[in-house]
């Protein structure tokens, strides 16, 4: 089935795991895969697995906590693939340090890359999105967004405050064609 014949989709974390898996599996929908991510290496890895299903992928670095990296990935995308249908915003990272023991450095990379990555990418994307026929936007969250699973307060905070983020996100961007 290829219901995604002529989208274009960006996938935040598409490098490693859950994101090279939404990847491959939006490729063989017929979407068109921009990748995004810190490190190079993985996200190739991924984007030639891509291609040589006989998809079609592009990589593109930067990180999700950073707006000036945001809006250059964005663009990139516009002007590789001239559209945008499909942010799916899986990047993550985990701080499994005690609660008494997360440092101030360990939260905010975890709540800028978790919480702060989606909303940036989500609201950027949204902007673009809003002229051009909408779109759909998914948050990859995490069943330990409603409580303990292991020292990962700051983890849980992040992926609680994105459900919240995503519910408002939603109500907000429904009137922009955006899902």
């Amino acid at each position: 089935m290829r219901e995604l014949e002529g989208k274009v989709a960006l996938v935040t974390g598409g490098g490693r795991g859950i994101g090279a898996g939404i990847a491959g599996g939006l490729a063989q929908a017929g979407a068109t895969v921009a990748l995004m991510g810190r490190t190079r290496a993985p996200l190739d890895e991924t984007a030639a697995h891509i291609q040589a299903g006989g998809g079609r992928a592009s990589v593109h670095i930067g990180s999700v906590s950073n707006p000036d990296e945001v809006e250059r990935v964005l663009d990139d995308v516009l002007a590789a693939h001239g559209r945008l249908e499909i942010i799916v915003n899986n990047a993550g990272i985990v701080d499994e340090a005690d609660f008494l023991d997360i440092s101030l450095e360990g939260w905010n990379k975890t709540i800028g890359t978790d919480l702060t990555g989606a909303f940036l990418v989500t609201q950027r994307a949204a902007r673009r999105m809003r002229g051009t026929g909408g779109g759909s936007v998914v948050n990859i969250a995490s069943i330990d967004a409603n409580g303990y699973d292991g020292p990962q307060g700051s983890y849980v905070a992040a992926k609680a405050g994105l459900v919240g983020l995503t519910k408002n996100a939603a109500v907000e961007l429904a009137q922009h064609g955006i899902r």
